[in-house]
């Protein structure tokens, strides 16, 4: 138990150090051998030798505790990026990038399923990208890893942190990508750790900048912003918006409200809607009244955060920094080509 115990531990150690930490073993155990007058040089690099031996010696007599400490060092180095960008981010945006107004409707199904087809064709993009980059034609592996990692993606941009979001996206696209084009082996956990870095660093930047530059908009603008967003996410439900001359609607409980947006279907009129945007917004006396007392009364809130990962997520896909991943090597006893 012991034996695999240390095993999976020196595998975690591994992962979460991107490979360094046999490094510093080796290092800090030189640095003691000089102490006692020993060559620094020779004693590191003995030092190394053991540490890469025992490292073979756990792949191949305890695999499984090795490559489950892999997988937990993989998720730390996920966790830890997105959770020091997601700070970053509420440095550059304050407030966390502002928090929903409690009224507002939340996705519907078929919303939800549009997200993830656009995730998805994202994560097309991307490869398609990687492709004319390296010049080359993807698998049908490369590309069905592609679509599920930019899925997983956009549904997790929901939650408002991009740079866990795009972790996510880079670590389910390259264990999706290896298990179809073959099987997961031995590199597999190197590569899903640096795409799940890789994304959460240029997506968590790209994210909190855009949602800062979007944050410091004048109020009109923000307006604007709302009222659009709100179409964007009728059209998706298959209903028309009206012009955006607002009219007086009169409440049941006395007073009256003026929506900003007026949907139809087939001809019928179907919902009322106050789009609001920014991360101060809220909603007023009438307005709440309106949420109270009309059944077809809608509150659209959307907030820099949206906007930061809607360009985020696919900075993070799509940016070209597969140059500096762990390529495949050769298994022991093969060939190099």
């Amino acid at each position: 138990m012991l034996a695999h115990l240390n095993a999976g531990a020196r595998g975690a150690q591994d992962a979460f150090t991107l490979g360094l930490g046999d490094h510093f073993v080796a290092g800090a155990g030189a640095l003691g051998d000089a102490v006692q007058g020993k060559d620094i040089a020779a004693s590191y690099q003995e030092r190394m030798d053991r540490e890469r031996a025992r490292d073979a010696e756990d792949s191949q007599n305890y695999p499984a505790a090795r490559a489950t400490g892999q997988v937990l060092g993989v998720g730390a180095q996920v966790l830890i990026p997105g959770a020091v960008l997601g700070r970053l981010g509420v440095m550059l945006v304050p407030a966390a990038q502002g928090a929903r107004i409690a009224q507002a409707a939340p996705l519907i199904l078929r919303e939800t399923a549009a997200l993830a087809a656009a995730g998805g064709a994202v994560g097309v993009a991307g490869q398609a990208a990687d492709d004319v980059t390296n010049r080359k034609i993807g698998t049908p592996g490369d590309y069905g890893g592609a679509i599920v990692g930019g899925t997983l993606g956009a549904l997790a941009a929901r939650r408002g942190n991009v740079a866990q979001a795009s972790a996510a996206a880079g670590f389910t696209q390259s264990v999706a990508q290896d298990t179809l084009n073959g099987g997961l082996n031995t590199q597999s956990a190197a590569r899903a750790r640096e795409s799940a870095v890789a994304g959460a660093t240029v997506g968590g930047l790209v994210g909190a900048g855009v949602a800062r530059h979007i944050d410091g908009l004048p109020m009109k603008a923000k307006e604007l912003t709302g009222e659009r967003l709100s179409r964007v996410r009728n059209f998706v439900r298959g209903h028309k918006t009206g012009p955006t001359q607002k009219t007086a609607h009169k409440l049941p409980g006395g007073g009256h409200t003026l929506p900003d947006l007026r949907t139809y279907k087939n001809g019928l009129p179907q919902e009322l809607i106050e789009s609001k945007f920014g991360r101060k917004a809220r909603l007023s006396p009438r307005q709440i009244q309106a949420t109270l007392e009309l059944k077809n009364y809608r509150v659209d809130h959307s907030v820099p955060r949206d906007i930061g990962a809607a360009l985020g997520l696919p900075s993070s896909v799509i940016f070209p920094w597969d140059w500096a991943m762990t390529q495949p090597q050769p298994e022991p006893g093969a060939t190099a080509p």
